[in-house]
């Protein structure tokens, strides 16, 4: 694993302006965070979680629009967008987030491994320096003794305990399927491990047994996994009229999309998070759709703000706020969103955010990066003055001055057109004021 000292991790920190009130009141409903109206890095949220401190961690992938995302922490009123050097983020998918009992964030990635950052320092773990069985990793989950389970792309199940890795494959164990999609514990301990087409098991330690009865549920892939206050498991599948699946102990109970009263068809479920009132909050393609144990209703473009009807990553925070990504094929239906029908709690309105300051200088890496002939530089200023943006070579020549000018405190992107160069490693470095940052790129040919 290697070393990455925070110090050496620049941070692009947003703060903004509160106005009169810092959370939002009673009857406002709805939060909607998009690049257009927040300083989120990307509309493709790819997870959600929150730390011990109750501050939000969400990963975003590359979106349609370009922008290529990163990591961001939330505290409900500042965002911190955090530029992590070890990874290259328009490259990287995140695929989950999940936090430790210490505080330690697990960021799974497919095809790079794991990241971990336990306050000082960012690691990466993969095939490289430890003996964790795949770099594609899709779901983590983490028990109370921070035993950390990860579910893998056709490498089984992995597990990290006192610095030994243990796999779990169809070969050696009573998992059914290499392909492990979701992992959640119950609240005996249990693990209980959705496959990506041959159902859910459930996992004691010592013996494996099938969670979900296959006459109704049958081998499916499984989207999404939940526990409710009674310990009973839920999961959102595919297949089989895309089943809604319920088990308690030995007796099992289904729900089709034709079963819930409105016509989920053609979709299927996506994702579920359980509240404390043991509210089933599951996301399809056709919105966000609730089960209290009585009715089902559910959130869509049609009857609600929210933009996009394909709704993913159903997390539900400490104040029993639902977040939810959210995304469609039409412009401008992408994004995140937060969602409590009694009001909204611990979220500064997004209006509010809006009257926000820079308070740090901030140049992030070039996207894309290899390029081949141009990429994108992005910086920004807090203060008004004197900006110099210019490309070296390995040989300290200035190749190219991008900016040169007095500019007003503001986010600016700049291209980089390397037609007339050779390939090889470039350098760029931004001055204003007494800030200055050097990143490296790479053309390739």
């Amino acid at each position: 694993m290697g070393n990455y000292k925070m110090n050496n991790i620049k941070f692009l920190t947003l703060l903004f302006l509160l106005l009169t009130t810092d959370i939002f009141g009673q009857g406002e409903n709805y939060v909607i965070f998009q690049t257009s109206n927040s300083n989120i890095p990307s509309n493709n949220i790819t997870a959600i979680t929150q730390d011990v401190l109750g501050t939000y961690w969400i990963c975003f992938s590359q979106d349609v629009y370009g922008n290529i995302g990163g990591v961001a922490k939330y505290d409900g009123i500042n965002w911190e967008i955090i530029d992590i050097e070890i990874i290259e983020f328009g490259t990287t998918l995140f695929t989950d987030i999940e936090v430790d009992s210490l505080n330690n964030i697990y960021i799974s990635t497919f095809g790079k491994g794991i990241l971990k950052f336990d306050g000082e320092y960012w690691n990466v773990i993969d095939t490289s320096n430890s003996d964790i069985a795949s770099n594609d990793i899709l779901c983590i989950s983490i028990e109370n003794n921070d035993k950390i389970w990860f579910g893998s792309y056709w490498k089984g199940l992995i597990k990290y305990e006192f610095g030994n890795w243990t796999n779990y494959t169809q070969q050696n164990s009573g998992l059914p399927l290499d392909e492990v999609n979701q992992i959640v514990i119950d609240k005996q301990g249990d693990k209980i491990i959705g496959t990506d087409g041959a159902g859910a098991v459930r996992y004691n330690d010592s013996s494996w047994t099938e969670v979900f009865c296959n006459d109704f549920l049958g081998l499916v892939a499984i989207f999404g996994l939940g526990v409710d206050s009674d310990n009973h498991i839920w999961a959102t599948t595919s297949g089989n009229n895309n089943h809604i699946g319920y088990v308690a102990n030995s007796n099992c109970e289904s729900f089709s999309s034709l079963d819930i009263g409105f016509d989920f068809l053609p979709s299927y479920p996506v994702g579920l998070g359980v509240d404390s009132y043991n509210t089933k909050w599951i996301g399809s393609t056709n919105g966000l759709v609730r089960y209290d144990e009585n009715n089902w209703s559910s959130f869509n473009r049609d009857n609600s703000p929210i933009p996009g009807n394909w709704i993913n990553n159903v997390f539900i925070d400490n104040n029993e706020n639902v977040w939810f990504a959210f995304a469609d094929t039409i412009p401008n239906s992408n994004g995140l969103a937060i969602y409590n029908e009694n009001g909204i709690v611990g979220i500064t309105d997004v209006d509010e955010q809006k009257n926000n300051i820079l308070v740090k200088y901030g140049l992030s890496q070039n996207y894309p990066n290899p390029f081949n002939p141009t990429t994108t530089i992005a910086y920004q200023i807090p203060n008004d003055g004197f900006v110099n943006l210019v490309v070296y070579n390995t040989l300290g020549q200035v190749v190219s001055t991008l900016v040169n000018e007095y500019q007003t405190s503001s986010k600016y992107s700049v291209q980089f057109d390397a037609s007339n160069l050779p390939s090889g490693v470039y350098f760029y470095r931004l001055e204003s004021g007494s800030f200055i940052k050097v990143n490296k790129m790479l053309l390739l040919r």
